[in-house]
């Protein structure tokens, strides 16, 4: 069994803060305003707050793709951007005992041309294994599905 013990200083704090690591940051989020690098950002919120998959319906399956944040205001930009950007996505608002649960989500073809969006280009040091490999999965699947 092993354990870990977490010790701040007044220092580390600061320094923390200077570094804009600070907590409750999902409140006061920010999209950045270069859209040239949108889509590794994209991705990133996807790695972090975000999941994906291919999923059972009554006939088949589905791809759906959701971003999760607890602040409306940086949900709602985002969400702006996205739908900007071409993609007919859906904004949840989902009541919780404290916080709302802010979403953008899709299923579909709108959700595969999204994944397609933020990993056509992307390179190895910009992405997660892991999350890319669920990616590729999913277009196989895709491809072999649509032509049977």
């Amino acid at each position: 069994m092993c354990f870990y013990t977490a010790s701040y200083t007044y220092r580390s704090v600061s320094r923390s803060r200077r570094l804009q690591i600070i907590p409750r940051k999902s409140l006061i989020l920010q999209n950045p305003k270069v859209n040239l690098i949108f889509p590794d950002y994209l991705r990133g919120v996807i790695d972090g707050d975000g999941t994906f998959g291919r999923y059972k319906q009554r006939r088949g399956y589905t791809i759906k793709f959701a971003i999760y944040s607890a602040s409306l205001s940086y949900a709602h930009s985002l969400f702006e951007t996205i739908t900007s950007l071409g993609f007919n996505v859906n904004f949840v608002t989902r009541k919780t005992q404290q916080n709302p649960i802010y979403s953008i989500q899709k299923a579909g073809s709108v959700a595969l041309d999204f994944l397609e969006y933020i990993y056509k280009d992307s390179i190895e040091i910009l992405r997660l294994d892991r999350k890319f490999e669920k990616y590729l999965n999913i277009l196989e699947l895709h491809k072999l599905y649509k032509n049977t």
